[in-house]
């Protein structure tokens, strides 16, 4: 129901305390770029700033 009948394998549905969908990231994700969604979502900075500005200046330690 999250993806509204468009599956794609794999996918990952970022949810909120409350079970509101945040983020759908379909197929498959680089590491790095997977540690800076969960640092933004579980680090709840979607709810202060925008993911460009927060992406820009955010180092993952994930060398890849």
């Amino acid at each position: 129901a999250f993806l509204g009948g468009q599956m794609s394998y794999p996918s990952v549905v970022f949810l909120d305390e409350k079970v509101q969908g945040l983020h759908i990231e379909k197929g498959y994700v680089e590491a790095k770029r997977f540690d800076m969604i969960l640092k933004y979502l579980g680090g709840a900075f979607y709810k202060t700033t925008a993911w460009e500005t927060w992406s820009a200046g955010y180092k993952s330690p994930i060398l890849q």
